[in-house]
């Protein structure tokens, strides 16, 4: 399967505000606090390293994906574009929440956001491929979320056979659906 894409990234602050309101320069926030479940998204035309982005955020299209994480985690997220409005100096984005782990985002925490043309709907991410295997695992009181991908054979390292680890949020064009047994 082969995708035109036209991929961008940003890279925003997670602000503490949850209206609809300018988050600030280099901010952004979601509509509501658990984040998962977001159905507007605020972002500020400038991103964190003060870059004027308002023509790829004004230039977005229904369907267009934003995927969201936070570098050195396991924490992200994506959403699929339904509609952009331009507030002069912050953008409010409509969106339908897709695949996500680990949330919710801090505020202060950075995340990169990345911004593609073409790309499939939030159900056809890694999280509900045939070939992303479950290996989670427990950490204190929680469960970190790590999946391999298995579409390609694995790489050695070492004397071992080794699959990329991926986030249910990730895509590459060869998604399966799992089949329900």
């Amino acid at each position: 399967m082969s995708i035109a894409l036209q991929n961008v990234t940003l890279q925003y602050t997670i602000g503490a505000g949850v209206t609809s309101t300018d988050p600030g320069s280099g901010n952004m926030c979601f509509n509501t606090p658990t984040q998962s479940d977001a159905t507007e998204l605020y972002l500020s035309r400038y991103e964190q390293y003060n870059i004027d982005v308002s023509d790829t955020i004004a230039g977005l299209n229904p369907g267009d994906l934003l995927d969201f994480t936070e570098p050195g985690t396991s924490k992200g997220c994506n959403y699929a574009v339904t509609a952009v409005t331009n507030n002069t100096s912050w953008f409010t984005i409509e969106v339908t929440a897709g695949l996500s782990t680990g949330l919710p985002f801090d505020a202060g925490a950075t995340v990169t956001v990345d911004v593609v043309s073409g790309a499939p709907s939030p159900s056809e991410t890694c999280g509900g491929c045939s070939y992303a295997i479950d290996r989670s695992v427990p950490s204190g009181t929680t469960t970190v979320s790590v999946l391999e991908c298995r579409v390609n054979p694995p790489t050695v390292q070492g004397s071992k056979g080794v699959w990329p680890q991926i986030l249910p949020t990730d895509w590459c064009g060869e998604y399966k659906a799992k089949t329900k047994s």
